[in-house]
């Protein structure tokens, strides 16, 4: 119901708690916990409610995946997402993150064909996308050899 909805809101603002700068994840203090022995945890997320969770969960790294073309789109491949698709569900992750006052890094996978140029600008823009519009922490590409364009 409605009340229950609004009241389960509520509840979680009053759970819900913004990490200071010192908290967030970064390059900086994976490579830390790489060299304490300790685990770091990556989940894919593809909207808000489900970043709300994996935050809730203290989860480390959370991608948004060009895997979404095909679990949340329907799609047969990944080639079929764009990239403005992409940073669409990147900052929807993004608001679920910082909802649940998350320190997760945010991780946006560049799409099929948005990197993949002899003019390295071009897949420079595209990154800058990512961070300057979705508010992605990080980048991930796969492959990106002229040779496989």
């Amino acid at each position: 119901t409605a009340t229950m909805a609004l009241s389960a809101v509520a509840r979680c603002n009053r759970i819900s708690h913004h990490r200071s700068f010192a908290n967030k994840v970064s390059a900086l203090s994976l490579n830390a916990k790489k060299r304490k022995g300790k685990r770091i945890s990556m989940v894919t997320a593809y909207n808000y409610p489900s970043a709300v969770h994996v935050a809730r969960a203290g989860i480390d790294i959370v991608l948004v995946g060009d895997s979404v073309a095909m679990v949340e789109l329907g799609h047969e491949t990944t080639q079929n997402v764009s990239i403005e698709s992409m940073i669409h569900h990147c900052q929807s992750v993004k608001r679920g993150l910082e909802f649940a006052g998350s320190g997760s890094m945010l991780v946006g996978d560049m799409p099929f064909g948005t990197y993949e140029f002899e003019d390295s600008d071009v897949a420079l823009r595209n990154a800058y996308r990512f961070v300057k519009e979705a508010g992605c922490d990080a980048v991930k590409l796969e492959g990106g050899s002229v040779s496989r364009a």
